[in-house]
């Protein structure tokens, strides 16, 4: 394991971060660089934007238990952003009717329950994609938040807000959804989700 680690931490260098680092010594990290603070046993991974876990303390480890912290702490947070780059896979395929990519990003099992309450399955939800007379004119995804429940699970929240035509109607739409994704088959795909619609 610590040889493991030992290669992993020479692709990609780990720089400590000093007592007193202020906002500009982090500004001048790049993008990819992981830091670590042993003191306070705190690591983060520079990406689009800060990812952090809530520091804990902890007495200081040996060097090679502090690197298999790391390891497995810098591993958890890249997880958050490939569920993000799921759904907005997703979210595009929706808007451009992509019922290949569509159903390539789904579980064999999902199902999708409306407002209304009714349960939907994978082959009914493909049949409205493909419908002619479906089709989203407008709508944005936002307050989204993403909850690992495991390594190969994760919950995500967010409000949708959209408008479009489904067999000669026009319809408005406000819903905060509830989506699980898994890993199970070795990448991440959407196994359920849920809205409700917000009270006007």
């Amino acid at each position: 394991m610590v040889d493991r680690l030992r290669t992993i931490l020479s692709r990609r260098p780990v720089l400590q971060v000093p007592h007193s680092a202020s906002d500009a010594w982090f500004s001048n990290v790049p993008t990819g660089r992981s830091v670590v603070r042993p003191s306070h046993c705190m690591v983060a991974t520079v990406r689009r934007s800060w990812s952090t876990r809530q520091p804990e303390r902890c007495s200081a480890p040996p060097i090679h238990a502090r690197m298999e912290w790391l390891w497995g702490i810098d591993e958890a947070v890249s997880m958050p952003s490939d569920v993000e780059t799921l759904m907005t896979a997703w979210q595009d395929a929706w808007f451009t009717k992509n019922a290949r990519a569509i159903a390539d990003m789904m579980n064999d099992d999902y199902i999708y329950v409306p407002p209304n309450g009714a349960v939907m399955d994978r082959a009914t939800i493909l049949g409205v994609v493909d419908d002619p007379t479906y089709a989203l004119t407008d709508g944005t995804h936002t307050e989204t938040v993403v909850s690992m429940l495991g390594e190969d699970a994760a919950m995500v929240r967010r409000r949708w807000q959209g408008k479009g035509t489904y067999r000669g109607q026009a319809f408005v739409e406000d819903h905060r959804c509830v989506t699980i994704c898994d890993r199970t088959s070795g990448r991440w795909r959407i196994r359920y989700e849920q809205c409700s619609a917000v009270a006007a």
